[in-house]
């Protein structure tokens, strides 16, 4: 399940702006569609308790703004 920045901050307790910065910095992974950014909670989580996803994080190589 994708959702935005906004609910992402909400869900881990930090800023929205900090959001987009680890994403950018690729340290959270992230989806372009489109114009608009989303986040999957479940890759989030996963990476939390220390799993790798296998798929390769489009914003971090296309560039988040």
């Amino acid at each position: 399940m994708y959702v935005t920045a906004k609910e992402v901050a909400q869900h881990l307790g930090v800023a929205q702006k900090t959001v987009y910065k680890w994403a950018r910095q690729g340290e959270i992974p992230c989806r372009r569609f489109g114009r608009t950014v989303k986040f999957s909670i479940e890759a989030i989580e996963g990476g939390i308790n220390g799993q790798k996803s296998d798929r390769p994080d489009v914003c971090r190589e296309e560039g988040i703004r």
